[in-house]
């Protein structure tokens, strides 16, 4: 049987993309900025921040976690263990990705941080600072452009709460030898 051999492989976009923000970030680091690439934390701050503020409250949090993890016939007392233990691991994940955050970008931005993050659809690829100031990143590969005016219009706006937008561009390219698939 004849196997499929290709001289030069074809890669997806997403991969491009990845290989690109790899090393825009590795490029950041060597020229001394500390990058915070964790951003689905960003997104856990805003999207969580109403689910965080109903478990502080008792009634509200027995009333959700009784609609997701109970049935009609459920007695209270055969779930309130695993209801406090869930409570208790969300209310501790929430909080310690905010410290994460508030430290990295400082006690004196992260509410402006917070407020910017809510405002936009598009999240960054990163965040980055450099002699306290702090800058939000967007990485494109193979194009020297944002794609839409509403991602650019999101990076923009990261003016109008004091930190500074960064678009990182390069080229990727990936040589390979010859690749032959072979059944032994």
């Amino acid at each position: 049987m004849s196997m499929p051999t290709r001289k030069r492989p074809r890669f997806p976009k997403v991969m491009i993309g990845k290989i690109g923000e790899i090393t825009a970030l590795h490029f950041l680091r060597e020229n001394r900025f500390r990058v915070y690439d964790k951003m689905h934390d960003c997104w856990y701050l805003v999207e969580m921040k109403d689910f965080y503020n109903t478990l502080l409250d008792d009634e509200k949090a027995r009333k959700w976690y009784s609609t997701h993890y109970c049935s009609i016939d459920t007695k209270w007392e055969d779930v309130e263990e695993d209801f406090e233990h869930r409570r208790k691991v969300n209310i501790e994940h929430y909080q310690k990705v905010a410290k994460k955050l508030e430290t990295f970008v400082g006690k004196d931005k992260i509410e402006n941080f917070k407020e910017y993050l809510g405002k936009i659809t598009h999240y960054p690829d990163f965040v980055a600072k450099k002699s306290k100031k702090i800058y939000i990143v967007e990485v494109k590969a193979n194009t020297r452009r944002i794609d839409t005016k509403k991602e650019m219009e999101d990076l923009m706006r990261a003016k109008d709460y004091g930190f500074i937008p960064m678009l990182v561009t390069l080229n990727v390219i990936i040589e390979t030898a010859d690749i032959v698939m072979e059944c032994l």
